[in-house]
């Protein structure tokens, strides 16, 4: 894939995330509960108020930016994710393969939040996510796809 087609499949796929994620944020008010938390080992991600899970998804990590290192990391080649590496992240390596992406199949490189997003929102649009999410950790961010979103139980 050349420079212009990648341009074109990144502007599409952030598009593609963006409704996904309007849609989601109306559909469930992710932006107005007080917290949000995450489970990798369980693939769980939820929404709460004073403790209270409100809404609950399944979530895939796609990857980590550092701001150490000013790099880009798929989660499938991060050694602290092996037990946890869903499946589905290696079909987006796979496309990458299939069409000589190399932003898609190396490992680690160099990027920061902006093309932490553009990897999230070309995730979601090969594995059709129903939305995305950036949580913050000290110096970088790790990167979700989510999928299933729902009321909580219980």
């Amino acid at each position: 894939m050349n420079g212009s087609e990648f341009r074109k499949l990144a502007e599409e796929a952030t598009e593609f995330l963006r409704e996904r994620n309007r849609t989601a944020s109306e559909q469930f008010g992710l932006d107005k509960f007080q917290d949000y938390d995450y489970d990798i080992p369980s693939s769980r991600f939820w929404w709460s108020d004073n403790g209270i899970r409100k809404i609950e998804a399944d979530c895939i990590v796609v990857g980590s930016v550092s701001g150490a290192s000013g790099t880009w990391l798929w989660s499938w080649a991060n050694p602290q994710f092996d037990a946890f590496c869903s499946p589905d992240i290696e079909r987006v390596r796979e496309y990458g393969n299939e069409h000589d992406i190399a932003a898609l199949t190396n490992p680690k490189w160099p990027g920061d939040e902006i093309a932490g997003w553009e990897m999230t929102c070309i995730a979601a649009f090969i594995l059709d996510s129903e939305a995305g999410y950036r949580s913050p950790f000290p110096n970088g961010c790790l990167f979700f796809l989510l999928n299933n979103i729902r009321a909580a139980m219980g």
